[in-house]
């Protein structure tokens, strides 16, 4: 026998199909405290992710949105997530016994911003950056409540950054001043470029006003960041610094409360993996989907001024990209001063000496001047003893790859500082406190803008870096490390 469905019932069986996907997603158990803690707090609050790991398990998109990571917006009455890549939003609706998602947005068009920063001002979802299909846009993107889709923002010019890397990435939300603060990289913005035009944005700190979509440029910044979350005091960065942004400023938390949230990363008994991490008040809260849930208090009293700036101050014209025919009139002019002085020099060298000059002022000028050649060859012993064993052996490995022309890879440096077996966060954590710490060290020995020890991306692996010296500092590094030559 064939049963025939009456239509009515043909079209409640599609509608609750179609909500797969598109409307409420469910889930029998309840949610991980580290979320319930949110859903429970009724005011907003700045949330970071440290994983790719599904908070909502969606199935209508191809695999790779499943890794792609999902962020979280809690406003003061309702709590957000954002899968990245697709312009989806879906709202919590909790239950007694279990909860849901619901898909709040109409977002028809994907794939075009990965690893962007999903924010929340003034009743208003707002989307920076990222990348897909071959580019990676600087877009400020709105979201229309009333058409219930993503409408691009008027920007005073555009300024490109990547958050792809979470061992460096900064990016702070004034809530008050309604500004976005970001950390920009060189990098390419247009895939199918041979030539990078964009490596002017590398390394700096630009703030966005939100109301009026004006970028401006603060400086440039090598300080690497790895951000934790948001406290009253600035961004906490690597478990073991605070960043304010607003008096330019680093902070070091002192050796107790850095212990302290060096055991909330992880011991041997306990998960060291963190999902989720913010700030309620000056409280840390960090945990995962799996049940791990842990806080520490903050204080001010914990912080430790030292002394170092996040970012210096520069010229804005002096880093901006000159056109085609301003390149051809540098060029020219640099080639006739070239040309110039390479004659006057010529002139001074062949230029006869005065035969009634006496002789001995000459004599003592070398002897001088060959005393302080000598007193060169010596190496200080505060600088031998500026930087730790481990600096040394890992300045020593990086100094001895850059000389055979070669890069260091991440793997090689987890395994002579010692943290082969430690979770990915401790080894990029560890990783970017010694490296920001031999730059730090040896940047007071040389006024060249250019770090030491530097990183590029690889060739292999765009999503890593390899790292190396800059040649002109390997001199410094063998004077450091004691090389003889």
């Amino acid at each position: 026998h064939i049963c025939i469905l009456p239509l009515q019932m043909i079209k409640q069986i599609f509608f609750l199909l179609s909500l797969i996907g598109y409307g409420l997603i469910s889930n029998a158990q309840k949610l991980p405290p580290i979320l319930q803690k949110l859903v429970d707090t009724k005011t907003p609050v700045l949330v970071f992710r440290m994983d790719a790991e599904r908070i909502i398990p969606f199935t209508d998109l191809p695999p790779n949105y499943y890794s792609s990571g999902q962020e979280i917006i809690k406003t003061k009455d309702n709590l957000f997530v954002l899968p990245q890549g697709t312009g989806r939003i879906y709202q919590l609706e909790q239950l007694k016994s279990a909860y849901s998602w619901k898909r709040i947005d109409s977002t028809v068009f994907l794939g075009y911003n990965f690893n962007s920063v999903a924010f929340y001002l003034d009743s208003t979802f707002y989307s920076y950056g990222g990348h897909g299909f071959w580019n990676t846009n600087g877009n400020l993107r709105v979201f229309n409540l009333r058409s219930r889709e993503w409408v691009a923002a008027p920007l005073s010019e555009t300024v490109y950054s990547s958050f792809a890397f979470l061992n460096d990435r900064y990016y702070y939300i004034d809530t008050l001043q309604k500004k976005l603060y970001i950390k920009t990289y060189p990098f390419k913005h247009d895939a199918g470029l041979k030539e990078n035009r964009d490596s002017v944005y590398g390394n700096r700190i630009y703030s966005l006003d939100i109301k009026s979509g004006k970028w401006e440029c603060l400086g440039r910044s090598e300080f690497a960041t790895h951000i934790i979350a948001q406290t009253p005091w600035g961004s906490l960065t690597s478990f073991k610094y605070i960043i304010n942004i607003h008096e330019n400023k680093i902070y070091e938390v002192n050796n107790e409360v850095f212990q302290n949230l060096l055991a909330l990363t992880g011991t041997s008994t306990k998960d060291n993996i963190i999902s989720i991490a913010y700030c309620i008040d000056s409280t840390l809260f960090i945990g995962t989907q799996k049940g791990r849930f842990d806080s520490i208090a903050l204080s001010r009293n914990d912080l430790i001024d030292t002394g170092m700036q996040f970012y210096k101050k520069e010229n804005a014209e002096s880093f901006t990209l000159p056109s085609p025919k301003a390149e051809w009139v540098i060029i020219v002019v640099l080639s006739m001063l070239s040309s110039f002085l390479f004659w006057k020099f010529r002139k001074q060298k062949v230029s006869p000496v005065n035969k009634h000059v006496d002789a001995t002022p000459v004599i003592d000028s070398y002897i001088e001047t060959e005393n302080v050649v000598h007193q060169n060859n010596f190496r200080s012993s505060r600088i031998v003893n500026l930087l730790d064993e481990r600096e040394k052996l890992l300045l020593k490995l990086l100094f001895e790859h850059s000389a055979d022309e070669r890069f260091t890879s991440i793997d090689e440096i987890n395994r002579v500082i010692g943290v082969s077996n430690r979770s990915s966060e401790i080894q990029k954590r560890l990783r970017s406190d010694i490296i920001t710490s031999i730059n730090s060290k040896l940047g007071i020995l040389h006024s060249d803008k250019k770090l030491v020890i530097d990183k590029q991306r690889s060739e292999f692996d765009k999503r890593s870096f390899e790292y190396f010296i800059q040649p002109v500092h390997m001199e410094l590094a063998e004077k450091v490390l004691g090389v003889r030559s």
